[in-house]
């Protein structure tokens, strides 16, 4: 039924006081609301009727003022806060049961809670239009109208796919991927193996290097073939050899090689004492080498098991003065590139198996003062250019098989001290006379010397030896005839043989 006529007119005050205290317009028409009964009209004109008298006084406006304000703003955050807590609800009953699902099925990791309440909260003018209806007294704010555009969420608004968005890609990751089902065919890669032989076209730098310097020493053929001592040489030095060889250095370079040639040459691993050969230290550390402002002056290895030739690579030790490599099982001939050892002083390689001829080139060494060539299996005549040494002090060159005319420059050796020529094939040669002068002239240092001087078929005919040997295979052919000696008795002569018993050829040489 339509409001009566005083309940407008009270309306009517209320809504003019409002409006001069400066809050919200009431609504004007309300022609269509509809009212149960007079008895409700009646409350509603009271209860206004009371609220504009409580109001009417000065003191009391700004107070009700106030306190319509703060209800209309509860009311306004309630209108918020409860559409939120509910979607809030419905999400949460929503994720357990996704969670339940996700189990069950063995997918992937769900996401977290707080992305799947961002992304299925719906919009807040949705729900607060859903859930609650207009309010009696509305205000001048307009509601938020949903909206039909499609704006972005800052949070992800579905769950994450199972099919992956991006395909594999066929470059190689940094970090090697383990495969979870084996392959069915197997791998056809080969494990690396250690190998110390160089390659067919070896690429180490060091090895390059060595080779490149060592053609000029060694043969290239043999510094490539690695069965060779030449080949193993370069190898170590470019692959296992632990010293810090300064590669730019020609002359460090070939006294190294050299050095360790000679281990390879003569069977190092079989030597009686090899201690340092080969390790990480200069050569002058090296057991029986010595050094003069590290540069090899002196190897001495005799008694030392060496078993080898004397290889050509020797004369790149050009300030080598002493070489001593006697009492050991040395073959092969005596290198005619001993000849450019030019500082070579002392040259002792007695008793072993070397053969073939004294080469002439030995003769160029005149500063050498001591060679020992006795107990080998030298031949043929000694050169008239022995007369060129003369700092010779010892020449031994006894038990050899050496034949031929001794030559008379025997007697330019001013220097010579001991001069050893017997056991050898000096058939029906005669000792020099300028040698005997020689001796006879230097009582005092020139103390031995020695020949096949007893009497015997072939003998040496000797006027001056210190000491006759027979160098014949019946040693009873030999006469019991001491050479005459200056100065000497008979039974001195014995004396000295006794010290020196003669054999034959075929047993022990004393």
């Amino acid at each position: 039924m339509p409001l009566s006529k005083a309940a407008l007119e009270l309306l009517s005050e209320d809504t003019k006081s409002s409006s001069a205290a400066g809050a919200l317009p009431a609504i004007r028409n309300f022609q269509n609301v509809a009212i149960p009964d007079a008895a409700a009209e009646m409350d509603a004109v009271e209860k206004q009727q009371k609220k504009r008298e409580k109001c009417s006084s000065p003191d009391k406006k700004q107070e009700c003022f106030a306190h319509r304000k703060k209800a209309r703003f509860a009311m306004l955050l309630l209108l918020l806060v409860i559409p939120a807590i509910a979607t809030i609800w419905l999400v949460l009953l929503d994720v357990g049961g996704g969670n339940d699902d996700d189990d069950e099925s063995g997918s992937i990791m769900a996401p977290t809670n707080s992305e799947q309440i961002a992304s299925n909260m719906p919009s807040i003018a949705k729900s607060i239009s859903s859930v609650h209806p207009p309010s009696l007294q509305p205000t001048t704010t307009t509601s938020m109208s949903p909206t039909n555009e499609r704006i972005p969420s800052a949070y992800p608004t579905s769950l994450p796919s199972k099919i992956p968005s991006i395909s594999p890609s066929n470059r190689p990751t940094i970090n090697p991927t383990v495969s979870l089902h084996p392959s069915s065919t197997p791998s056809t890669s080969t494990p690396p193996t250690q190998s110390h032989l160089p390659s067919s076209q070896p690429t180490n730098e060091k090895y390059s290097s060595l080779l490149k310097t060592l053609q000029s020493v060694s043969d290239l053929p043999l510094l490539l073939d690695e069965t060779t001592p030449q080949g193993r040489t370069l190898h170590w030095l470019s692959y296992e050899d632990a010293f810090e060889l300064a590669l730019g250095d020609e002359e460090v370079v070939r006294q190294r090689y050299a050095c360790s040639l000679l281990f390879f040459v003569f069977h190092g691993d079989d030597w009686t004492v090899k201690t340092d050969w080969l390790g990480p230290t200069n050569v002058c550390k090296w057991y029986g080498i010595l050094c003069n402002k590290q540069l090899v002056t002196e190897i001495s290895l005799s008694f030392n098991g060496l078993k080898g030739e004397i290889p050509i690579e020797i004369e790149e030790l050009l300030f080598l003065e002493n070489l001593e490599l006697s009492q050991n099982q040395i073959s092969g001939t005596i290198p005619t590139s001993m000849g450019k050892l030019l500082q070579l002083r002392r040259f002792e390689v007695g008793d072993n198996e070397l053969e073939g001829v004294i080469p002439g080139e030995m003769y160029d060494l005149e500063k050498l003062t001591h060679v020992h060539l006795m107990g080998n299996k030298l031949q043929d005549n000694i050169s008239s250019q022995i007369g060129r040494l003369t700092l010779l002090q010892q020449l031994e060159l006894h038990s050899n098989l050496l034949s031929g005319e001794l030559p008379t420059e025997f007697g330019m050796l001013g220097n010579l001290q001991v001069l050893t020529l017997h056991y050898n094939q000096f058939v029906n040669a005669n000792i020099p006379a300028e040698l005997c002068l020689l001796k006879n002239s230097n009582p005092g240092t020139f103390t031995e010397l020695t020949s096949d001087c007893l009497k015997f078929p072939g003998h040496v005919q000797c006027d001056c030896c210190s000491t006759c040997y027979c160098n014949n295979p019946d040693p009873n052919a030999c006469s019991i005839v001491g050479p005459p000696v200056v100065n000497a008795s008979r039974q001195e002569i014995f004396d000295v043989m006794k010290k020196r018993p003669w054999i034959n050829e075929y047993q022990t040489r004393g």
